[in-house]
C-alpha cells in the first residue's frame, strides 16, 4: 500500500495520504523521482527488510548532544546477536532523521518479523515509542490493522549515511550486501526464543 505527500513549505508537518488501490512499478517509479512528493510504502504480509526510524533529538540518533553515535552503536549492536549484523543507514529527509535497513535473504512474515526484533529491543531495554525508536514493521493491534508506513529511501533530501551518496544504486548495491550478511537462520532462531 502507498501514500504520498506534497512536500509542504517550510518543516510544517505533512499530511499523508493513502492510495486506495496499488500502483504498478511504473507509475511508483513515476512518483518516486518528483521532487516535490514523498512516497511511503506500509508492509504486506510478508517482507525481506525491516527499517529502525530514528528521529532528530532521539538519544538513539547519531547527532545527540549526550550520546553521540553510542546510542546508535548500541541498537546496531544488540540486532547483531539475533543475526542483523548489516544495517544500510539513510538520512531520511531534510527532517535530519535517520532510518536503518536491514534486508534479508528471503521473504519471512512480516508480523514475526515485527514481534521478534520488538521483543528483542524491549529484552535489551530499548525503547520503541515514535519519535525515539520506531520499528517498521511494527506489531499490529490486530491481524486487520494496517502496519504503519514508512517513507521510501533515497527521495528529495536523502543520502546514504556513511558516505553521503544520494544515488539510488549505491543504496541498491548496499541492500543486497545487507541481504547476504543478514543471518537469516539466526534470526528465525531468535523468532522461536
Amino acid at each position: 500500500i502507498v501514500a504520498w505527500v506534497k512536500l509542504p513549505p517550510g518543516r510544517k508537518k505533512p499530511q499523508w495520504h493513502t492510495l486506495p488501490h496499488e500502483l504498478s512499478k511504473e507509475k511508483v517509479w513515476l512518483r518516486y523521482v518528483k521532487a516535490d512528493e514523498f512516497l511511503s510504502l506500509r508492509f504486506g504480509d510478508q517482507t525481506n527488510y525491516l527499517v529502525l526510524d530514528i528521529d532528530a533529538g532521539s538519544s538513539y540518533h547519531p547527532h545527540h548532544p549526550e550520546y553521540g553515535c553510542d546510542g546508535l552503536w548500541q541498537v546496531q549492536s544488540a540486532l547483531s546477536l539475533i543475526g542483523l549484523n548489516y544495517p544500510v543507514g539513510v538520512w531520511s529527509s531534510v527532517s535530519d532523521g535517520v532510518h536503518l535497513y536491514y534486508f534479508l535473504s528471503e521473504q519471512i512474515s512480516s508480523d514475526l518479523l515485527a514481534l521478534t526484533v520488538s521483543c528483542w529491543l524491549h529484552h535489551r531495554k530499548f525503547t520503541l515509542k515514535n519519535s525515539i525508536l520506531e520499528l517498521r514493521p511494527n506489531v499490529r493491534s490486530s491481524k486487520d490493522a494496517l502496519f504503519q508506513g514508512h517513507r521510501l529511501p533515497m527521495q528529495h533530501g536523502s543520502s546514504l549515511l556513511d558516505v553521503g551518496s544520494t544515488k539510488l544504486e549505491n543504496f541498491l548495491a548496499e541492500a543486497d550486501f545487507s541481504a547476504a550478511k543478514n543471518d537469516l537462520a539466526q534470526l528465525k532462531r531468535a523468532a522461536a526464543w
